[in-house]
């Protein structure tokens, strides 16, 4: 049985228990780019977030996972490579930039 530190830690769409994410936003062949459509869905990668656990210490991003799809809610786009953290409701990714 895992314990709840390792299942949290799995990449999200192979965790049903796993309700936030920590994940970059990523081109999975054409980038959504319309800013009068912010409201669309994005590649997602999970990140695991390292670097030494002390104060001022520089945070590392490393990418986990497969990709999956995640909805904007916010008014933006963002970058390709954007750290955001997405949330899942009703079984769906999603953010908010």
């Amino acid at each position: 049985m895992m314990g709840n530190d390792t299942r949290n830690r799995l990449k999200p769409p192979d965790n049903p228990d796993c309700v936030v994410a920590k994940t970059t936003t990523h081109s999975n062949g054409s980038y959504p780019s319309d800013p009068a459509n912010p409201r669309v869905k994005f590649a997602m990668i999970a990140v695991d977030i390292g670097g030494d656990e002390v104060e001022g210490a520089t945070a590392t991003f490393e990418p986990k996972g497969a990709i999956f799809l995640a909805l904007n809610l916010g008014s933006k786009i963002p970058p390709e490579g954007s750290k955001v953290i997405c949330h899942r409701m009703n079984g769906r990714w999603t953010f908010s930039f």
